[in-house]
């Protein structure tokens, strides 16, 4: 079992970047706004969570990295 436990740790730290984060794909306002959104909405709490002027800067901000195609990816360097 602990040489399990080893072969993991050293897994994990391999991938670990040198600032000490692990980077990943699915990270960052284009992947996971979407899913703040929709709770703070289907809850009711939009205005509570997310007041006018963080509405409007959320959508500028999407606007501003919205693709030729209409869509998003899932991080900013998204084609």
């Amino acid at each position: 079992c602990l040489s399990a436990v080893r072969k993991g740790f050293s897994f994990y730290q391999m991938l670990q970047c040198d600032d000490g984060q692990w980077a990943g794909d699915y990270g960052g306002p284009h992947f996971l706004l979407p899913g703040f959104v929709i709770s703070a909405y289907i809850t009711g709490n939009m205005d509570k969570i997310f007041p006018e002027s963080h509405r409007k800067a959320i959508q500028a901000y999407l606007l501003n990295h919205q693709q030729v195609d209409g869509g998003w990816g899932t991080h900013i360097e998204s084609p």
